[in-house]
């Protein structure tokens, strides 16, 4: 620090965060669908040649369903975003442990959040937050979080493709994707069928990852 402050005070400008992210770090594009009545909706993720889906409950799609901070569901891009980055973490722990790992998100309300590591105006998104950042950390990944503009390359819009449900598009794009979608963690899939203000979501997340023999950094489990 103390060369840093000179060359500063010597007109240098003031560098940004140390915090950035790798140019080698394990990258995934995600895509979160909005709520709607028509057509299954959800969340995809593509890496490299691997993807994953997660369907959307029915509360999602509901024009009454609402979040405890007032918010409908179906409006809570931020929370719905971010289940992508938690799908990176949780369906290819192998890939990301012990590494840099990189969630492509078009929403900058998610990514911003997730910077903050925190959400004042949600304890459920601040759930949801503090579950990503556990597993990451059990994982012993440095997980990053940052924005791309919607479609903007292949890997983005054929996870819009996913969260949709348009398979005919998404096999366009990727052409050589594999032919089924890795599986979602059952603690995941059971957590966003019926949220609630969970804390330890992480830590279930992880228990669950460690019986199916991934390495976690978690002592307690």
């Amino acid at each position: 620090w103390i060369p840093m402050i000179q060359l500063v005070g010597e007109g240098m400008p003031i560098p940004p965060t140390y915090n950035i992210c790798p140019p080698l770090a394990v990258e995934a594009d995600t895509d979160a669908a909005g709520g709607t009545l028509r057509g299954v909706h959800g969340v995809g993720i593509v890496k490299g040649n691997a993807w994953a889906f997660l369907k959307w409950p029915s509360y999602i799609n509901s024009k009454q369903e609402k979040c405890v901070c007032g918010a409908k569901f179906r409006h809570k891009l931020s929370y719905l975003e971010l289940m992508g980055h938690l799908l990176h973490l949780c369906v290819f722990p192998e890939d990301v442990m012990d590494r840099a790992a990189c969630t492509y998100i078009d929403n900058a309300g998610t990514v911003r959040l997730m910077a903050k590591g925190r959400s004042v105006k949600c304890r459920l998104m601040d759930s949801l937050i503090k579950a990503c950042n556990y597993v990451a950390i059990a994982l012993g990944c440095k997980a990053y979080v940052l924005k791309v503009t919607r479609c903007s390359t292949v890997k983005a819009e054929a996870a819009d493709a996913i969260s949709k449900n348009d398979t005919a598009r998404f096999r366009k794009l990727c052409p050589d994707s594999e032919y089924m979608g890795r599986p979602i963690p059952v603690t995941i899939r059971d957590w966003i069928k019926k949220p609630v203000i969970d804390m330890e979501l992480g830590k279930k997340i992880v228990v669950e990852l460690a019986s199916k023999g991934v390495k976690c950094y978690d002592s307690m489990v």
